[in-house]
C-alpha cells in the first residue's frame, strides 16, 4: 500500500508516510484512541513515490503483560473518499441549476391555460 519493502517499512519515522496535513489529526486520533479506548479517523497518507492516498485508521487499546499498546489497522479507502466527492460536487451542481430555474422560472413568460393570444 506504501510502496515500501517490508524490511524497508519496518522502523520507518512516521513522517516517512503520514502526509504533513495530517499531523495534527494524528495526534489527535492518537490522543482519543488513549483515552476513549478507541477510535476511527480519516487522513492522508504518503506512498514512497510522494503520491497521496485517504485512509481510515481504526485503533484500540490493547493490554499485554502489564503494558498498554495502541494497534492501528490502516485501510486504504482512497476509491469511497474519491467516489463521495464527486457525489458531492455533482450534488453541489444539481442544486445551483434547481436554483437558478427557480430564480428565471417567474420570468420565463409561460402562459397558463387561459392565455389569450393575439
Amino acid at each position: 500500500m506504501y510502496g515500501y519493502a517490508h524490511d524497508e517499512f519496518i522502523g520507518l519515522h512516521l513522517t516517512s508516510f503520514l502526509h504533513p496535513d495530517s499531523s495534527y489529526q494524528f495526534t489527535k486520533y492518537v490522543q482519543t484512541v488513549q483515552s476513549q479506548g478507541e477510535n476511527v479517523a480519516l487522513q492522508v497518507h504518503m506512498r514512497r513515490d510522494g503520491s497521496q492516498f485517504y485512509v481510515e485508521l481504526s485503533g484500540t487499546v490493547y493490554t499485554d503483560q502489564g503494558r498498554a499498546y495502541l494497534l492501528s489497522v490502516v485501510r486504504d479507502v482512497s476509491q469511497r473518499v474519491l467516489a463521495e466527492q464527486l457525489l458531492q460536487q455533482r450534488v453541489e451542481a444539481r442544486t445551483r441549476e434547481q436554483s437558478t430555474l427557480l430564480e428565471i422560472s417567474p420570468n420565463a413568460g409561460f402562459c397558463s391555460r387561459n392565455c389569450s393570444r393575439a
